[in-house]
């Protein structure tokens, strides 16, 4: 059940990802927003070098999972130390339980 749960949380959070990613993409090929995709061109973020529109998106695309990792990491460590405040231990090695 366990199993089931984690898959279907999968799913749903995979559509959503390619519903983010698709809206992301849509805004930033809009005219408007070229402003953003000149000043990103050339500049040292653009590893590519590439002038074409899809490759300068999908740069940003990196750089903005970049940062949301970098926003994810400090909340592992808060985690980390609650549950280590708690007493529990999560581990994923086979152990033995402890009889008193």
């Amino acid at each position: 059940m366990s199993y089931a749960f984690l898959m279907a949380l999968s799913n749903v959070t995979n559509t959503f990802e390619g519903l983010v990613g698709s809206a992301l993409f849509w805004l930033f090929s809009r005219p408007w927003m070229s402003w953003l995709l000149e000043s990103f061109y050339q500049s040292p973020l653009d590893i590519a070098g590439n002038p074409d529109e899809r490759t300068l998106i999908l740069q940003l695309f990196v750089y903005i999972s970049l940062f949301f990792t970098a926003l994810a990491t400090p909340v592992g460590a808060v985690l980390r130390r609650a549950l280590e405040r708690a007493g529990v231990r999560i581990s994923n090695a086979d152990e033995k339980p402890i009889t008193p």
